[in-house]
Parts: structure tokens; C-alpha cells; sequence
């Protein structure tokens, strides 16, 4: 299960370059399965339309390789596991639910990435199934916190269901858009929502950010996640024994 099988063969039929040895004509005249042509064949040696079938079948075997699941379909966990090894830092991102009860919401996410400078926009990206989907796409605005090493306690708090008792305890204030902003992060982004597109089971949200802080008060390290666990800068990173992603 999972193997993949070779894809269809083609016969080249290169004709007329001079440049071609009498082996590369050998060669051609050979069959081979689409996985095994060169990504830069010339067109001069393909006068037969066939490019765009040989990228298909390129691409094809690329992702040949990455099916791993009865059927060939693509083993979520296994997926989870090697996406897990791309070790990110830990965000938290805020929000005003819409009117007229303004609820604040917030979630824990290490999908933010910076998008472009100019103008200033930033991505990150909910499930579509989070019930704080609507603040976020109603809502106009969000903070995005990025954590430090002793924040993980606060990490975990966002990242557990829940509405507003999630901020209970915290003395945070609002910003621009009445949006919740959160003591003591390495850096903070607060954005007017840009776009919103839809990709699988996410939608990804890019915002214009609109004033950017930067802590230049503490040495703190900042918190990360790798193989399905916080790190901190500088730990051994063991591989998952049998965890499920």
C-alpha cells in the first residue's frame, strides 16, 4: 500500500539536433517512464507537443512519492509528522467579535509569516471550523503577539477551547479596533484585515499591519514548536516516538 507504480512510457523521438551523439540518439529511442525525463529536456528533442505531458508526469511522480495512505491516498499523520519538523515560533493572535457585542477572542497560532513590506502585510491562518471565525472576518482588525520562552503557559491557555474567560487574569488593553492587546510580548502586530481566502480547511487571513512594536527591554528568547512540542532555543529536538500529529 502506498507504492507507487511506474507512470506511462513515451517513446522519444528527437530528430534533427546535430549537436546529439550517436548515444543520446540510443537513448532516445528507448522507453522510459515519465518519471525518469530530465527536467531541462530541450523542445527541439520533443517536437511532438509532449512538454506539457512530461511536466504533468514530473510533477505526478513528486507527488507519487508523498502518497503513503491504502489507496494512494496521502496519510494525514504521516504529513503532520514530517510538516512538524519545520520548527516555527508561537504566536497569539486577538480579536473583536462584531457588534454589538464586541466579545474578544483569541487563539494561539504558529502559522504567521510575514508577506510583504511594502505595503506592510503579515499572514496567518484559522481553521475553518474555530468558532472565533467570524470575529476575525467580521471583526476588521487583529493583534498578532509574538511569545517568548516563559510564555508557554499563556500559549496553552489560548490554544484550549473557550470564549472571553481566556482573558480573565490579564490586564490586557485595547487597540486599534478595540482589539485585546496582550502584556509582554517580543513583538506586536496589530493589523486592519487585508484579505481573507479559503485554502483547504483554513482560510488565510493577511492584514495590513499598522504599528509594529519591537521589546528592546529584555533578552527573552523567543518560544518555539517543533515536533509537536514547545522548544526553547538551544534543545535537543528527539523525534516523535509513535505520536500521533
Amino acid at each position: 500500500p502506498g507504492a507507487c507504480a511506474p507512470g506511462p512510457a513515451l517513446r522519444w523521438r528527437g530528430r534533427g539536433a546535430a549537436a546529439i551523439s550517436a548515444a543520446d540518439r540510443r537513448q532516445q529511442r528507448k522507453w522510459l517512464p515519465f518519471a525518469a525525463l530530465p527536467a531541462d529536456l530541450p523542445a527541439m528533442q520533443n517536437p511532438e507537443g509532449t512538454a506539457e505531458r512530461h511536466a504533468s508526469a514530473r510533477a505526478a511522480a513528486v507527488e507519487c512519492q508523498l502518497e503513503s495512505g491504502e489507496g494512494g491516498g496521502m496519510d494525514p499523520r504521516a504529513l503532520r509528522r514530517a510538516l512538524g519538523r519545520f520548527a516555527t515560533g508561537v504566536t497569539i493572535v486577538t480579536g473583536r467579535g462584531p457588534l454589538p457585542e464586541r466579545r474578544p477572542v483569541g487563539v494561539t497560532a504558529n502559522s504567521f509569516s510575514s508577506v510583504s513590506l511594502d505595503p506592510p502585510l503579515v499572514l496567518w491562518s484559522l481553521d475553518l471550523r474555530s468558532s472565533t471565525r467570524p470575529a476575525f472576518l467580521e471583526g476588521g482588525f487583529f493583534a498578532v503577539h509574538v511569545l517568548g520562552a516563559g510564555q508557554a503557559d499563556l500559549s496553552a491557555r489560548f490554544a484550549a477551547p473557550g470564549g472571553v474567560e481566556k482573558f480573565s487574569t490579564i490586564a490586557w488593553r485595547e487597540g486599534l479596533g478595540g482589539v485585546p492587546l496582550l502584556p509582554d510580548a517580543l513583538a506586536l502586530f496589530e493589523c486592519r484585515l487585508h484579505q481573507a481566502v479559503e485554502a483547504g480547511d483554513h482560510v488565510v487571513l493577511i492584514g495590513r499591519v499598522l504599528r509594529a512594536r519591537n521589546r528592546e527591554d529584555t533578552t527573552e528568547e523567543p518560544l518555539l514548536f517543533v515536533g509537536g512540542r514547545y522548544r526553547l532555543p538551544g534543545d535537543a529536538v528527539a523525534p516523535e516516538r509513535g505520536a500521533a500529529a
